[in-house]
């Protein structure tokens, strides 16, 4: 740990990174010690700029009640010596992973031939139809 904290100490650029991180690890864990319990484990904390924090939620319904608690936050924020003078709470949706599509075995040219020769017994309906185009594809 020694070294990256060199490291980081020695370009300007990650230097800035590493403060800002700081700050914002500061400020995440204040809210965690300040915030009613189910609101401090349903968002997070951005940067506090110009005296503006923005909370991050994933749900629209905490933010609705994030909305009306403020005016007390900022008031438990300022109280722990961060300078926040607003508070802005935005909605994240968060991604989900697509769902795997399954792969279907393909059909066996005996077992298309047999859905066709069914298909044909049966009378002018959307099963027909159905039994046709599965036999179709799989030939």
């Amino acid at each position: 740990m020694q070294r990256l904290n060199i490291i980081f100490g020695r370009e300007p650029g990650l230097k800035r990174i590493s403060a800002q991180a700081e700050r914002l690890s500061a400020t995440q864990k204040t809210w965690s010690e300040i915030a009613p319990p189910p609101f401090n484990q349903q968002c997070h904390t951005g940067l506090v700029h110009d005296g503006q924090l923005t909370l991050y939620t994933s749900s629209g319904a905490v933010a609705a009640k994030l909305k009306l608690l403020i005016p007390n936050l900022l008031k438990k924020m300022q109280k722990h010596g961060l300078e926040v003078t607003s508070i802005r709470v935005e909605v994240q949706v968060k991604s989900q992973p697509r769902a795997r599509t399954r792969m279907r075995p393909p059909l066996s040219r005996n077992a298309a031939k047999k859905l066709l020769e069914f298909a044909d017994k049966l009378p002018d309906s959307p099963l027909q139809q159905a039994l046709n185009r599965m036999a179709k594809r799989a030939a």
